[in-house]
């Protein structure tokens, strides 16, 4: 009976850590995408103004670093929070990095048909299929970061994948 007690009270110990200390706003998709620095990172999607682009990792960062002076910790928590709370990303300049997601109502229509299908129509696997326009392929990042799944380019191949 004692051992009970004692295994029950490192039990509500732990709880009682974990809703303490765990952060509740973590969210994996996030975490994952923002933890991403390969060369060929996965895509970020933010509001720039009025209109939304598309960057990868990486190179957002860079220009946080470059022009902001920011480290690391500093960038992710910025990052996290303006994604967390769907805000317009400030920034002084648009780079050749960011690309401006156009309508293509064609996409938005596949879009409705549900992200199994979506997936279905533009890709084979996890791989971005070989007919897909360059314009075609940002409005497809862009709702695949709606929908929270992480893309990014292979780095032998260029070619778009989801993992």
């Amino acid at each position: 009976m004692h051992l009970k007690i004692i295994k029950l009270n490192k039990m509500k110990m732990l709880i009682v850590f974990l809703l303490t200390y765990y952060p509740i706003d973590t969210n994996l998709f996030i975490e994952r995408v923002i933890n991403d620095f390969d060369l060929n990172s996965s895509f970020l999607s933010f509001k720039i103004g009025t209109d939304t682009y598309i960057i990868e990792n990486d190179d957002l960062y860079f220009y946080f670093k470059d022009f902001k002076k920011y480290n690391e910790r500093h960038y992710k928590r910025k990052i996290k929070k303006i994604l967390f709370t769907n805000s317009v990303l400030d920034i002084d300049s648009i780079t050749p990095n960011f690309f401006k997601v156009p309508f293509m109502s064609s996409v938005e229509n596949n879009a409705k048909k549900g992200m199994d299908e979506f997936i279905k129509i533009y890709f084979n696997g996890d791989v971005l299929k070989k007919e897909i326009t360059p314009d075609e392929e940002i409005v497809i990042i862009r709702k695949l970061f709606e929908w929270q799944i992480a893309c990014k380019r292979d780095c032998e191949t260029g070619i778009l994948y989801i993992w």
